[in-house]
């Protein structure tokens, strides 16, 4: 793979795994009764952040 390719496909599985543990974190909260809001800041956060920090 070439740069161009990574310059592409990196942000692009960062936010597919981005949207993917936001969606596990809201059905997993529903169904253990925890308000979303506890969870998303800091799990979400953190994937996304280290993501992005390997496509820096």
């Amino acid at each position: 793979m070439n740069f161009k390719d990574w310059a592409v496909w990196l942000p692009l599985a960062t936010a597919m795994v981005y949207f993917y543990d936001w969606v596990f974190e809201c059905f997993t909260c529903a169904k253990l009764h925890i308000p979303v809001t506890l969870i998303e800041p800091t799990v979400g956060s953190i994937l996304f952040l280290l993501g992005y920090s390997f496509y820096l």
